[in-house]
């Protein structure tokens, strides 16, 4: 088992802005994704915050920890498995082996099943995914933004050999009529995502309805991109739509030309 390298006070220095401060002494959070990103996510590279930030799927790096609450670790694992295995193919065994959590503990912390869990998964994936957006945009430039995100994402599914996408599109095209609220978190997540986006592109002087078109398109579009490249297993999709995407930021922006 791999030893801890970055510790929860340092984790929540360099939290999301989409986390909420909030939790007990120990760091431990009782609901997420409102309290400090978990304290064994980490990217592994290096200690710097904006790095580590950037990672949009940095729970790829989950290292099982006693120290860790289980049922952080399975809302965790339960991320991981579903951008590679989907909804259907994602088990409660699964989750509970990835996590290394109790076996008798999984529906203490989620009676109402599988669909408890996936929930909170979508929820913390879109929180943390949003947050990783906005300190991908630490300056207020969106196209610097889907630059640094393209980059998090070709390591992402490069590292991956191409297994791993995203865990909210996953449930969004799985979602059944017996678990409503799976579609309706996944919903939330892109609005959020969305909204992020927005609120960068309106601080820089884009109209509220351009806006609004702009973030839903960068939205549809890098989550399309993605799943291209999975399918074709090849990056170029994702090239091609960032580069696109960040001409048509700049152009909206106002900027004369983009620096590649």
């Amino acid at each position: 088992m791999l030893a801890w390298r970055k510790p929860i006070s340092e984790l929540v220095r360099c939290a999301p802005a989409a986390f909420e401060s909030a939790g007990d002494e120990t760091g431990h959070v009782e609901t997420l994704p409102r309290g400090p990103p978990l304290d064994f996510l980490y990217d592994g590279r290096d200690s710097d915050c904006r790095a580590t930030a950037m990672m949009p799927f940095i729970m790829e790096r989950l290292h099982t920890n006693e120290g860790a609450h289980s049922r952080d670790r399975m809302i965790a694992s339960a991320a991981v498995l579903l951008r590679e295995k989907g909804l259907t193919a994602t088990s409660f065994d699964e989750v509970i082996q990835h996590s290394d959590a109790p076996r008798g503990s999984i529906y203490h912390h989620f009676p109402n099943g599988k669909a408890e869990l996936v929930e909170e998964a979508v929820r913390f994936a879109g929180s943390y995914i949003a947050g990783s957006i906005e300190r991908a945009a630490a300056d207020g430039d969106p196209v610097s933004a889907v630059r640094d995100f393209t980059a998090a994402w070709r390591t992402t599914l490069e590292g991956s050999d191409f297994k791993a996408g995203c865990p909210v599109v996953a449930v969004a095209v799985e979602s059944h009529d017996d678990a409503p609220q799976l579609a309706t978190a996944a919903a939330g997540a892109f609005s959020l995502w969305q909204s992020v986006l927005e609120g960068l592109l309106r601080a820089r002087g884009v109209s509220a309805a351009r806006a609004r078109r702009l973030a839903t398109t960068t939205v549809a579009a890098m989550e399309g991109a993605v799943v291209i490249c999975r399918a074709q297993r090849d990056i170029q999709p994702l090239t091609d739509v960032s580069r696109e995407l960040e001409d048509l930021l700049a152009s909206a922006l106002g900027n004369s030309g983009v620096k590649r």
